[in-house]
């Protein structure tokens, strides 16, 4: 058996410490959060906390076309991703992650021994009817938009589809998004970790049909069982303050993609565009080794490609202040050309 030990959170918690820069962090820094001006004190909480997954509701529906009966809230993204495995898992013959992915798309139903097949990305993407599709949108490494080539689009037409929409806010849309509204056969996902700065809430939500979202809670059940009305209400809180949060991510993630599309150029690599997410995927001969040793020897942590299911290539992330983001990959470049 493999080494279930080896994944993304530890690469990623056993790393950081090691390195003077940090290019792994998807999500903005929470600073966003704090400088935010939301008042989260407990009086405040005392008067709106009752009300708190009602009113988050009420909110997503109005912003989003849906109907409140096909929202749910979870305890982020991470959940989010257990409870539709275990759906797709008993609703289908067979869940299809094409890599590279998001490595717990595919490793989560697979710790739990579903039948998952990774499609590599060179192989016949074609699904069977009763089989399910599970992806990111825009992909989490490679920033690509998946929903809008054809092969995704037949499968979440015809497919019962689990898509996670996390990253979608930093194509920086009027108001959210989600594909559910187009594509009534899937189930989406999304979390405010990333764009908001606020991983210690642990709070996202889910949408999919009524009778869905009914089987989706009993399955959450299973995990936690409801989210915190705290969560809840900070999450209502940042939504009323989304265009404060759009201008300042806005600002810093649109400066920091040009940085990235000139140095990583300059330095002759071959990488996604940045324009859709926080994140950009290098491809070419780039091992796990190769990866540690730019660890070891300059101090700039990056993702290898393996924890997305492909042996070569690297993540980028750029969520960081452009000074860092600027010097980190003046590093990467000169340690290319060594």
């Amino acid at each position: 058996m493999d080494n279930i030990f080896d994944n993304i959170f530890n690469w990623i918690d056993n790393n950081e410490a090691k390195s003077k820069f940090n290019l792994t962090a998807s999500g903005m820094e929470r600073n966003i959060f704090i400088n935010s001006g939301i008042d989260f004190s407990k009086e405040e909480f005392a008067k709106k906390g009752p009300s708190a997954e009602t009113d988050l509701y009420q909110m997503i529906s109005e912003i989003y076309g849906v109907e409140s009966n096909e929202i749910m809230s979870t305890n982020g993204g991470s959940e989010a991703i257990q409870i539709a495995s275990l759906f797709l898992a008993r609703e289908s013959e067979r869940i299809n992650v094409p890599v590279p992915e998001y490595e717990p798309m595919y490793l989560v139903p697979e710790r739990y021994m579903f039948k998952v097949r990774r499609i590599g990305e060179k192989e016949n993407f074609s699904l069977k009817k009763n089989e399910s599709l599970s992806f990111t949108d825009p992909n989490n490494p490679t920033g690509d938009l998946a929903s809008k080539k054809d092969p995704y689009r037949e499968a979440m037409e015809n497919n019962l589809t689990y898509c996670d929409e996390t990253f979608l806010e930093f194509r920086f849309p009027q108001k959210p998004e989600t594909s559910f509204v187009k594509y009534e056969n899937s189930i989406t996902s999304t979390t405010f970790t990333k764009f908001y700065g606020t991983g210690f809430l642990r709070i996202g939500y889910m949408f999919a049909s009524r009778e869905r979202i009914a089987k989706l809670k009993e399955y959450r059940r299973l995990s936690s069982g409801s989210v915190n009305y705290f969560s809840l209400y900070m999450a209502a809180k940042i939504l009323e303050r989304r265009s404060y949060f759009v201008r300042e991510v806005k600002n810093i993630i649109e400066r920091n993609r040009n940085i990235v599309k000139s140095k990583l150029s300059k330095a002759g690599f071959d990488f996604s565009s940045p324009d859709n997410s926080s994140t950009t995927f290098v491809r070419g001969e780039y091992s796990y080794e190769w990866c540690q040793r730019l660890r070891d020897e300059r101090g700039v942590l990056v993702i290898p490609g393996r924890y997305f299911g492909v042996e070569k290539g690297f993540r980028i992330c750029f969520t960081t202040s452009p000074e860092i983001i600027s010097e980190a990959l003046d590093i990467i470049g000169e340690f290319k050309g060594e």
